[in-house]
């Protein structure tokens, strides 16, 4: 089946990438915004008559503006013909958000599964998602993409030391991810227990296993405010490691993390493009890109 690939404006450089990597022209419509803050999505009339659309969808900013938006951007796609849409967003919102902190309630993102259905969306595809329970939680397929073996093979091109290393998880939440790549290097890892004592703010209370090198990977899917990966990095450099590099999928990185992380101790920091970000050639950040992966899934899909 024919097929197009789409986008709004703020998820343009990575939807470019992955249309490049299929042969296809991205997509986009016109956006009328209001003063209000409502906007208009418009694509030609029957501009995708019997033909399947894929939406990426990987905004920074607001999640509830961004969620609105796609929602606007499927409903736009389907009066204009599509006989199919899969959704592509990189990184769900509100998936630390599994569970009800009141017992009995059900969790925030069992709300956004139902808001992801109305939209229209026959498939979802995401990455490295938080919490693989939320898969059972949304009727739509759901296709996770796991990228450790993408993340391997980066370290090995941009990490000279990765073979003599400790590979960390900052939590205990993140513990598979980096004995996954740790196992390829054939490093050890460690795992740190952490402690929450407010929405953004935790305490490091215990670390589990030993490292006996001076350089550490940090790893992990997502780095927010950057409060738990900077405690971990500050733990490491008081035992001693000389070297510390963070690898994280998806920058959430709000307010003003990037400066908290490019005043910490990381050496570097390597996160996805899953979210769009801009960092100076000085900056600690740098970008891997992710479009490879996704387009991989969409020519299984088509």
């Amino acid at each position: 089946m024919n097929y197009e690939v789409v986008s709004l404006p703020e998820s343009h450089s990575l939807a470019y990438n992955v249309a490049l990597r299929l042969n296809k022209e991205l997509v986009t419509p016109k956006v009328q915004e209001f003063a209000d803050g409502e906007i208009e999505v418009v694509f030609e009339p029957n501009k995708f008559n019997q033909k399947k659309v894929m939406l990426i969808h990987a905004p920074y900013g607001n999640v509830h503006n961004a969620l609105v938006r796609f929602a606007l951007l499927a409903h736009s796609a389907s009066i204009s013909g599509a006989q199919e849409i899969i959704g592509i967003i990189p990184y769900l919102w509100y998936m630390r958000q599994d569970k009800s902190a009141v017992p009995g309630r059900v969790g925030a993102w069992q709300i956004i599964a139902k808001l992801l259905e109305a939209t229209g969306i026959s498939q979802l595809i995401t990455v490295e998602m938080h919490a693989a329970i939320c898969e059972q939680m949304i009727t739509v397929p759901l296709y996770n993409i796991k990228l450790r073996v993408l993340m391997a093979e980066h370290i090995k091109h941009v990490v000279p030391e990765c073979k003599q290393c400790c590979f960390i998880a900052p939590d205990e939440g993140a513990f598979n991810r980096a004995q996954e790549i740790g196992q390829v290097f054939n490093m050890p890892v460690m795992v740190f227990k952490k402690k929450r004592f407010d929405v953004d703010k935790t305490k490091i209370i215990s670390v589990s296993g030993s490292c006996g090198y001076d350089t550490v990977l940090i790893v992990d899917d997502i780095i927010a405010t950057g409060g738990t990966a900077i405690n971990a990095c500050d733990k490491l450099r008081e035992m001693g490691i000389k070297k510390v590099y963070g690898y994280f999928v998806h920058p959430v990185l709000p307010g003003n993390a990037i400066e908290c992380i490019e005043n910490s101790g990381f050496d570097r920091v390597f996160v996805s493009n899953s979210i769009p970000h801009t960092f100076d050639k000085q900056s600690k950040f740098t970008i891997f890109d992710i479009s490879g992966v996704l387009a991989k899934k969409i020519k299984e899909l088509v």
